[in-house]
């Protein structure tokens, strides 16, 4: 005859591998589109306001749409394995129109925080990613 705390242990159990196995397949799959959200997915795409500052001045700036991939980068073996979430800018809309559109492969932006990019047509822009999604 089982005791009831027995069972009960066994509930808490079987409730919490079903937790952590959710957060660990989960997340990666069904979590947050969101940057710098504590579920975040591993690697999604879409479209989020940055702040953009043409020729890195700190003084105009522009709240534009852009469309960010977001990935994580793992570097190292074994032990020494290490891995940063990356945010790369494909393209921004200027209140104009205009799309400037970015290819920089050694490139990425951080969360609230301006990173200095070059487009496509070499301008130089100060860039800020922000956690608001663009609709």
């Amino acid at each position: 005859m089982a005791h009831e705390s027995d069972i009960q242990n066994k509930v808490y159990f079987w409730a919490l591998t079903v937790l952590v196995l959710g957060l660990v397949f989960g997340v990666p799959n069904w979590g947050s589109k969101i940057p710098g959200a504590f579920f975040e997915r591993s690697d999604y795409q879409g479209m989020f306001y940055v702040n953009l500052f043409p020729d890195g001045q700190k003084v105009k700036s522009y709240r534009v749409p852009a469309v960010i991939r977001a990935t994580i980068v793992e570097e190292g073996r074994g032990d020494d394995c290490s891995s940063r979430r990356e945010y790369r800018i494909e393209f921004a809309v200027l209140p104009n129109g205009e799309k400037v559109t970015f290819d920089n492969a050694d490139e990425y932006l951080k969360l609230k925080k301006i990173v200095t990019l070059h487009d496509d047509n070499e301008r130089c822009w100060g860039i800020e990613l922000t956690d608001q999604p663009a609709r």
